[in-house]
């Protein structure tokens, strides 16, 4: 499979990703169903910001950047109600996720040394689902990653600059404020360094080296240090409750003193839930030309190029990272993969030309990139989370049926901040009347309560949800 796009422009590429990051982007916006959890808090935060800007982000787990983007666009775009929040923190989210597709194809475009096949590997990202969807929700990962692709686009582009490596520590410091992960990369380029200062070969100066180096650190320290010293650590974040019980064995009373293949099967597990995300993130289909270029690109093992030791040493670590978040916490998410993913998905393009040289048969590469794409676009066109059409429902019927003042109990935040209402849910589940809520919300979802939902014909798969509370017709 042969794309000459030799003799275009990059500005008329650049455009058409642009456009089509728009297209999907705004798609999902208006036919999303219901943010993420996390948005709350985000969208929490960003509120908050105009009462006690840095007691809010001292106070608040999350990292600042995020929310307070959405802050500042909302100095220029008017939020009268939580649902235009929401769609402002949806917009600033897609334009990120659009400037990270044009740096990812630039980025592309340099290693690559092809146009045709950096446009060919970006414009199938920007229509794969995981990522899309992803990229018009309120969550700070596409923030981040556009932090994260600049910094890789410098150092490719200019890693022999001292403003070079001013620029990577500004932008990964900037990052570390939407998310502790992308420290990682001044990390890398550190260990880069310290290789070219044993052995100057590349730039003909330990001097000019050790320069680098703390034009690196300290850039990025100037704009991550102070976050850092409010917080009074390093890499401040919620602690995650969430899942000592989704993997067993890792309860707090087997935690110590685990044996070697308790070890060995968590790192399996973590293993499994990569490969799971991984096949997600890529709609099935295109995993297969991803693994096939990823494997291409990395048996060279041209370390001394700079791209190259790059993509190998930060994927080797955050692959690791990754594994021990779910050996330690049993969780790892789509989203905690996202950035592994979108960094290297250019090894798509490799992937599918390998593949074409392969087959030698144009009837089957054409038979796999028909399914492949029906597949996509049939994942793309489901909206956001239409599994949880029932906790707007419920939001809805409280927006409509209650008073302005009304308080409730909920354990699903996004009911209470859909309807506008006052969120008093507590961390024991405790009755009404000790809460003074004027409205409890009880979730059942599936496997839970199966005798309630049968009686009422509801789909086992469906989270059903139930207001308790006298209705009354708001203002």
């Amino acid at each position: 499979m042969r794309i000459d796009l030799t003799k275009s422009r990059s500005s008329y590429l650049i455009f058409a990703l642009a456009l089509i990051c728009l297209l999907t982007g705004g798609y999902h916006i208006y036919r999303c169903v219901l943010i993420s959890y996390d948005s709350v808090n985000f969208l929490n935060f960003a509120k908050s910001l105009d009462t006690d800007f840095l007691g809010a982000i001292k106070a608040n787990f999350q990292h600042p950047g995020y929310s307070v983007t959405i802050w500042a666009a909302s100095k220029i775009v008017q939020c009268e109600s939580n649902i235009e929040w929401i769609h402002l923190a949806q917009w600033v989210t897609l334009i990120f996720r659009m400037i990270s597709i044009i740096l990812f194809y630039l980025i592309g475009k340099h290693v690559l040394k092809d146009k045709s096949k950096a446009f060919l590997a970006s414009f199938i990202y920007a229509f794969l689902a995981v990522p899309t969807k992803f990229g018009s929700d309120v969550l700070s990962d596409w923030p981040a990653m556009t932090f994260l692709m600049a910094s890789v686009f410098v150092f490719i582009k200019f890693n022999h600059k001292y403003w070079g490596y001013l620029l990577i520590g500004l932008l990964a410091g900037l990052g570390y404020l939407y998310r502790p992960e992308n420290i990682l990369f001044v990390f890398v380029v550190s260990c880069w360094l310290f290789i070219q200062f044993i052995v100057p070969f590349r730039y003909g100066s330990r001097v000019k080296v050790v320069i680098f180096l703390l034009l690196a650190v300290m850039s990025a320290a100037a704009m991550a240090g102070p976050y850092m010293y409010l917080k009074g650590k390093p890499l401040p974040k919620k602690p995650i409750e969430i899942s000592l019980n989704r993997v067993q064995d890792l309860s707090p009373e087997k935690a110590e003193g685990v044996d070697f293949l308790t070890i060995a099967m968590r790192v399996v597990k973590a293993v499994e839930k990569f490969t799971k995300n991984a096949f997600d993130n890529f709609s099935y289909f295109w995993l297969i030309p991803y693994a096939i270029g990823f494997i291409y690109y990395f048996k060279k093992r041209k370390f001394n190029e700079p791209e190259y030791f790059v993509f190998f040493l930060f994927c080797s670590l955050y692959f690791l990272l990754l594994v021990w978040l779910y050996c330690k916490h049993g969780y790892m998410s789509k989203r905690h993969t996202l950035p592994f993913f979108t960094l290297t998905s250019f090894f798509m393009a490799i992937g599918l030309e390998c593949m074409d040289d392969w087959f030698k048969n144009r009837r089957k590469m054409s038979l796999f990139l028909i399914f492949a794409v029906c597949f996509s676009l049939f994942q793309l066109y489901r909206p956001i989370r239409t599994d949880k059409i029932s906790y707007l429902q419920a939001s809805n019927w409280l927006y409509n049926n209650t008073l302005e003042s009304s308080s409730v109990y909920s354990p699903e935040s996004r009911i209470a901040f859909y309807a506008q209402r006052k969120d008093v849910f507590g961390l024991e589940p405790v009755g009404i009347c000790e809460f003074k809520a004027d409205y409890l919300v009880k979730i059942y979802k599936s496997g839970v309560d199966a005798e309630i939902k049968d009686s009422l014909y509801v789909s086992p798969d469906t989270p059903l949800v139930i207001v308790f509370g006298n209705g009354e017709v708001g203002d």
